[in-house]
């Protein structure tokens, strides 16, 4: 019984011992998430409620549901989750005129892998899907869309194949409103209604 005590204890000891080894902690720098991600996301959750207007002036109405921060910055020599720092928001439609059968939730994320210094943003809105670890080019001067300008916007296209006529096909960002307007796989554009 005493051989089986001392055992375990040194088991115990010794997983005490990796799991205090095996972890580190990388610096506030590598964590940081840069500038260009972090504007864009900062720009959509400047206001918890945003509205678009069609050129025909339907309209259609999106909250912020949930803004949230996670960090796990430590790694372990076991199997232990990778580090990264995430930013994340969730929104969702309301009102009378939900349109679409939604495939997965609306989301907007944008993390850091301080292993490899690479960010990533994440946007899943009305069944548009973007997922990249580089931010396209910046269009700098206008663009226009239902007879309004956006000045240096980014524009997005999805990376799914779109199904219905009015999934989202391409979406417009800048860092002053965020979401500043999007187009329909049908061709109809929706521009931001500040």
């Amino acid at each position: 019984m005493a051989r089986y005590k001392m055992s375990s204890l040194f088991f115990f000891l010794n997983l005490l011992l990796i799991a205090g080894c095996g972890s580190r902690v990388y610096s506030d720098e590598k964590m940081k998430i840069d500038q260009p991600y972090l504007a864009i996301f900062n720009a959509v959750v400047r206001k918890d409620t945003f509205f678009f207007i069609s050129k025909g002036g339907l309209k259609r109405s999106f909250i912020i549901g949930q803004v949230d921060s996670v960090v796990h910055n430590e790694k372990g020599w076991l199997m232990n989750k990778k580090p990264y720092k995430l930013v994340k928001m969730t929104f969702s439609e309301i009102g009378d005129s939900l349109i679409l059968n939604l495939e997965r939730y609306n989301e907007m994320f944008v993390n850091k892998d301080p292993e490899t210094g690479v960010n990533s943003l994440l946007i899943q809105f009305n069944n548009f899907y973007y997922l990249q670890d580089s931010l396209p080019q910046k269009r700098i001067g206008p663009t226009y869309l239902n007879e309004k300008i956006c000045m240096d916007c980014y524009i997005l296209e999805t990376s799914d194949t779109i199904k219905n006529q009015g999934d989202i096909k391409r979406l417009y960002l800048n860092t002053q409103v965020g979401f500043w307007g999007f187009q329909t796989k049908s061709g109809e554009g929706w521009v931001r209604e500040e």
